[in-house]
């Protein structure tokens, strides 16, 4: 809001009209341009042509092999475990896999990876990984000042976070060794004591990461 930016919480868009846009709450918000963000839908004619297993998109193995064993499938195209990711980070890797098993050199298995989003503007920053909310789990809390950090977890296992505010960070390298533990499960019980070094060492990661593939600020 610092930004002259306002944020509307606890309603949604219910009609956009010729002047802008109503709210569900009711209210009525004059706009020269609505922008939508509403996720990907997969192109699906050629899969349906060759008659591969379909759903929202083309269903792979984790091996990224279609219905078709001959034919592999990566990226918004592909549906794996029930979901389309749409995400840069998992078309890479699914990229990664699917090269491999083309090649004939099946290797490790594709993981889903761990969705993160990233917002910079010149005073304000998000950031947030993981799962956000559902049954179970273990809200830990901390805010001075501007700086807001909330990670949960699931059991003794860190599995989301969400950060606000400026953030301080360990070098890219400790930053990938942690990104790296919490892909394997670790948490609480293999001594993880600091909540802040937890957060700053994951945001290093994703802006580190962000930055070098020319898309900072960005999803990663």
């Amino acid at each position: 809001e610092q930004e002259g930016i306002r944020v509307q919480t606890g309603c949604s868009v219910a009609q956009v009209t010729p002047t802008g846009a109503t709210l569900s709450s009711g209210e009525e918000i004059a706009a020269d341009l609505v922008l939508v963000s509403a996720g990907i839908r997969s192109e699906l004619t050629l899969a349906r042509q060759l008659g591969l297993k379909i759903d929202r998109g083309i269903q792979v193995d984790a091996w990224m092999q279609t219905s078709d064993p001959d034919i592999c499938a990566a990226g918004d195209c592909a549906e794996f475990d029930g979901r389309v990711a749409g995400l840069w980070n998992a078309a890479l890797e699914m990229g990664t896999v699917a090269g491999a098993t083309m090649c004939g050199a099946k290797g490790a298995a594709y993981r889903q990876p761990v969705p993160a989003t990233a917002l910079s503007m010149e005073h304000f920053t998000l950031f947030s990984a993981g799962r956000l909310s559902g049954e179970g789990l273990r809200e830990v809390v901390r805010q001075e000042g501007e700086r807001y950090r909330k990670l949960l977890f699931g059991g003794d296992r860190l599995v989301g976070l969400v950060a606000v505010g400026p953030f301080e960070g360990a070098a890219a390298d400790a930053s990938q060794k942690f990104y790296d533990t919490i892909l394997k499960g670790y948490g609480q019980a293999d001594g993880i004591r600091s909540y802040g070094t937890v957060v700053d060492l994951l945001v290093a990661y994703y802006r580190d990461t962000a930055r070098t593939n020319g898309s900072e600020g960005l999803t990663t």
